[in-house]
């Protein structure tokens, strides 16, 4: 690809952070933490397939996963239990009663569907758990139309309102009134395509976008299958290890065909924000995922995309309370799990994340991703060798998923086994050129610090000040372990402008990275006082201290105090905060200081890795769990 293209993809400084950004979720204690009972809320279980026709399975659940989120739309309802949740509930060991208890739920509505030819059978109860009797039963025997389905669907949805007690606003009259596609076919490729993305792998994603088009091919009017191919397309990334960067342009075109075809679609907004975001827009973003929520509150894809959006910009606490609404109606969905767990994460709260990670795969074992974020967390705790255990399991589980492998790769050269790190990168780049192009990637980019030479990172000042912010903090870090700080100032400049004249800003834990290589850079071209008043400011805007001990030691080593840096490195090593150590392999920071109690740190430095090294080479599998 282009050079463009490959420096994209240079996360560097934050490499591993793009395990947990991909995903996001809340704390699992549904048992413990029994919600109170809402009078207006049901769970749609699974519809039984009573055709012969094994295809049909399709067809069902489409009307499932059409009728469930129409019913989570509206306003008159208060809670509406998600597909995901109830997916566990297909062939049920439990009552209605056990179920409906379970879930927090006051009805339960079971349905089964049968075709034959061009005719349909669907039978319909909902079930009150309370009073332990049926609400309403109903059965239709219908020539098979789209208009007939859609006319069955809507029926569904008003008698569970008004059984409920319910009352139908002028909103949800509107949303009976749309119909989103007047094709069967269209319809039945459509339903087959959200179950194909569902399975989230490279070769289900890319099936599922070619029934999208075949959908669109037959009713070029079906704004629901644009939105469905910007979706899919967004996350081939971290499935398919195809680079973000070219998604953007197939993506933009399907949300504005999707937008212009029905203008308040709740989910082209989401996915609209989703692609703000990965450009970079912020405020952009923010403002398309507040347009879809306003549409439609429980547009689960807007709440959980939202809450990714407000972590990555260090406002936890609102994260949470989005990722709460999403599972209010999806308590058990895996996504919206790690969704909560990289939350948590991203607040070093790994004591928090573990636990969370460790009760959903008790649930869920077969999801390799909560296994990638087990791992992101202990190597974030400075437990390296525990760490690639995890990454292990998680490349065993799913080997074709490009972001567990890069986590392995890593924390093989984080462990200092660069023969076994240089191989798997290079396989890597072998099988994803896109998400690691070769000689310009975050593992190449440790591997090469690790070798001392940062050559194929000195990218242009002029090229890389446009590129987005992780790739341009690389960049500088590479100009600063060259010994080019003035570069690397410029870039930094260019990212955080407060940082280098007048009063500082409140710097969050987002913006650590570079307020620390801004204040290694502000040293190194010789401005110490305006170097040591950002290093005060970051080291005091800092809720959590052991967060800056080992980028802390980089800055004293710039401003010459060698003795302090000492015991900055002794504190990382001991609160566990030695991801990125290697950095101190670079020339600028190895060279030949007059300081035995920094000399002694490093040894302890090197003795500490080796240390893990051996633990992970002698008990290199993963326990029981």
């Amino acid at each position: 690809g282009s050079p463009q293209r490959q420096y994209l993809q240079l996360g560097i400084i934050v490499a591993l952070t793009g395990v947990v950004g991909v995903l996001v979720y809340e704390r699992f204690q549904l048992a413990d933490d029994a919600q109170v009972v809402l009078e207006r809320s049901v769970a749609v279980l699974p519809f039984s397939n009573r055709s012969a026709e094994l295809e049909d399975a399709y067809f069902v659940d489409g009307m499932h996963d059409d009728i469930v989120p129409e019913l989570a739309g509206l306003q008159s309802l208060q809670r509406v239990i998600s597909q995901t949740t109830i997916a566990r509930y297909r062939q049920p060991q439990l009552s209605l009663s056990e179920i409906a208890t379970e879930l927090d739920v006051a009805a339960v509505l079971e349905g089964s569907v049968q075709r034959a030819g061009d005719r349909v059978r669907i039978n319909m109860k909902l079930y009150d758990a309370e009073r332990d009797r049926a609400l309403w039963t109903e059965t239709w025997d219908r020539e098979l139309t789209i208009d007939n389905l859609f006319s069955i669907q809507n029926q569904i949805t008003r008698e569970v309102v008004t059984a409920l007690n319910g009352a139908l606003t002028d909103s949800d009259r509107s949303a009976f009134e749309r119909q989103p596609t007047d094709n069967l076919e269209a319809f039945e490729l459509y339903a087959q395509s959200r179950q194909e993305v569902a399975k989230r792998t490279a070769a289900s994603l890319e099936t599922a976008i070619d029934l999208f088009e075949r959908a669109i091919a037959i009713d070029p009017q079906y704004a629901d299958a644009y939105v469905g191919i910007a979706n899919a397309l967004s996350l081939q990334p971290g499935y398919a290890g195809i680079a973000q960067s070219e998604t953007f342009e197939r993506r933009d075109a399907a949300i504005r065909k999707a937008l212009n075809l029905d203008p308040n679609s709740a989910r082209a907004y989401a996915a609209l924000g989703m692609l703000a975001d990965d450009r970079g827009e912020s405020d952009t973003a923010e403002q398309h995922f507040k347009r879809s929520l306003q549409l439609n509150p429980n547009e689960s894809t807007a709440l959980h995309w939202y809450a990714v959006h407000l972590n990555s910009r260090d406002r936890f606490d609102e994260a949470l309370r989005l990722i709460e609404r999403a599972r209010d109606s999806d308590p058990l969905g895996p996504i919206l799990v790690a969704a909560e767990a990289s939350i948590y994460e991203s607040q070093k709260k790994s004591a928090d994340t573990q636990r969370i990670l460790l009760e959903a795969i008790k649930r869920t074992p077969e999801f390799h991703v909560f296994y990638d974020l087990m791992a992101t967390s202990f190597y974030r705790a400075g437990d390296l060798a525990e760490a690639l255990r995890w990454a292990d399991r998680a490349v065993q589980m799913e080997p074709t998923s490009p972001d567990g492998r890069i986590a392995q790769c890593q924390f093989q050269l984080e462990l200092d086994m660069p023969d076994r790190g240089e191989a798997c990168v290079a396989q890597l780049s072998e099988d994803f050129p896109a998400r690691v192009p070769e000689g310009r990637s975050d593992l190449h980019f440790t591997l090469m610090s690790l070798r001392g030479d940062l050559t194929d990172f000195l990218v242009p000042v002029g090229f890389a000040i446009d590129l987005p912010r992780g790739p341009r903090t690389g960049i500088a870090a590479a100009y600063i372990l060259n010994g080019e700080p003035e570069p690397a100032r410029t870039l930094l400049e260019s990212l955080e402008p407060r940082l280098y004249e007048g009063e500082l800003p409140a710097i969050g834990p987002s913006q650590l990275d570079v307020a620390m290589l801004s204040s290694v850079a502000l040293a190194r071209v010789g401005d110490l006082a305006r170097s040591q008043e950002v290093f005060e400011a970051t080291v005091n805007g800092i809720e959590l201290r052991e967060d800056t001990y080992f980028m802390s030691t980089l800055v004293l080593l710039a401003l010459e105090r060698f003795d302090d840096a000492a015991q900055s490195l002794l504190q990382a090593i001991a609160a566990g905060d030695i991801d990125r150590w290697w950095l101190l392999r670079s020339p600028v920071f190895r060279t030949e200081i007059d300081s035995p109690d920094w000399n002694s740190a490093l040894v302890a430095l090197d003795n500490e890795i080796s240390r893990q090294r051996e633990d992970y080479l002698a008990r290199p599998e993963l326990g029981p769990l």
